[in-house]
């Protein structure tokens, strides 16, 4: 799986993949062309067929995506939404989330005052199925909510 975590100003992600036991290396993080920052956990040509359909305005059928498919959304204006199967939008009424395998490591952090880098850092270090490099994104009118 994955840990991507969300302070309310970031975005931030794991890149570590599992493939039948094999670790590799992928992006699971991207801005959209409009600005949203969609950052996806479960199999990677499930996160980027949701990720093109999205930058694609979702206005075509949505791709059919495995129950293991979780997503985090968040616009430029600090509004977030989380997403699983079957793609429907969840408004996040806190100001932080985290989503994935390391989540409830990650979710610890920011509950203490971690931004969302130290908080993937956290699970990186907790969760097997969390690692790598960490990739980040600023939100673009972070601050604006």
């Amino acid at each position: 799986m994955t840990t991507i975590a969300w302070d309310g100003k970031t975005v931030a992600a794991d890149t570590q993949a599992n493939n039948t036991g094999l670790r590799s290396y992928t992006k699971k993080l991207y801005r959209l062309a409009d600005g949203r920052i969609y950052g996806f956990t479960g199999e990677i040509q499930d996160g980027v067929s949701v990720y093109e359909w999205l930058n694609a305005g979702g206005r075509d059928a949505r791709p059919h995506v495995s129950s293991s498919f979780a997503a985090l959304l968040v616009c430029p204006d600090g509004r977030a939404y989380t997403m699983e199967d079957k793609l429907v939008l969840l408004a996040v009424y806190e100001t932080f989330r985290a989503i994935g395998s390391g989540r409830n490591f990650a979710m610890g952090a920011l509950v203490v005052g971690a931004d969302a880098v130290q908080a993937v850092k956290a699970a990186i270090r907790l969760d097997v199925y969390s690692g790598g490099d960490i990739d980040a994104l600023e939100v673009e009118g972070a601050g604006r909510r």
